[in-house]
């Protein structure tokens, strides 16, 4: 087995990392009772079945939206959503806060805050439960954006 020395890190030639990780066995490792953390790292677990990556097929730009010291809440056509995106005008003077319908001009109960220029992105797969935005300052602007 060919191994490398290579800034205090062992590389394996490809062959030897091949067998390591059970490629010339098929790639089938007999498992059986719990693994440590070591075993789990150089034993091979084989994986069947069919994996399938979904890709965002859709953008859903919602445009600006006005804030004051009230809260309002951000809605999305597009449902179920991947995530999404709020963005505080870059105009605004005042703190944007982002939370559910109890969050407040103060920000109580807000889990991201906006200042002018600011953006947050959430993965967020479920528009429909609502999301609220509301500022310290009067007449601010918000920019709401989905991917789906």
């Amino acid at each position: 087995m060919k191994k490398f020395l290579i800034i205090g890190l062992i590389f394996y030639s490809t062959m030897a990392f091949a067998d390591s990780v059970g490629f010339s066995n098929g790639g089938k490792s007999a498992v059986t009772g719990p693994l440590t953390d070591t075993e789990l790292r150089a034993t091979p677990v084989p994986v069947s079945g069919t994996i399938t990556a979904e890709n965002p097929t859709n953008l859903e730009g919602g445009g600006s939206g006005a804030v004051g010291v009230t809260a309002v809440e951000v809605t999305f056509t597009a449902t179920p959503t991947r995530s999404i995106i709020i963005s505080s005008a870059i105009a605004n003077t005042g703190i944007l806060y982002i939370g559910k319908s109890d969050v407040t001009n103060l920000g109580a109960n807000a889990f991201a805050f906006l200042q002018a220029g600011d953006s947050v992105s959430i993965d967020y797969d479920d528009a429909s439960n609502a999301i609220y935005v509301v500022s310290d300052t009067a007449a601010q602007s918000f920019f709401k954006g989905a991917v789906y």
